[in-house]
């Protein structure tokens, strides 16, 4: 018989990963705060605004990569604006 788990299984971050400290900004005039999700290969984070956390670097690389993204979608939309 086939052993079934029903737990999904934890991985360990290596202790030789480099964290950083970030804390990502609360949008004034929002109410609802969301948290930022972040995947990177199989491990995945929920980070909240407003609060400090420790991250991989890898994380850090995800979200400054993001903005840059944002950024450029808005100067192409308000290049091409009509």
């Amino acid at each position: 018989m086939a052993n079934t788990k029903t737990e999904p299984e934890v991985q360990e971050i290596p202790k030789t990963e480099k964290k950083v400290k970030i804390k990502l900004p609360i949008i004034p005039g929002q109410a609802k705060q969301e948290a930022l999700f972040v995947g990177c290969n199989t491990r995945t984070w929920v980070i909240p605004r407003g609060v400090e956390m420790e991250v991989p670097e890898c994380v850090v690389e995800i979200i400054e990569h993001m903005e840059e993204a944002q950024l450029e979608a808005m100067r192409y939309q308000e290049a091409n604006a009509m």
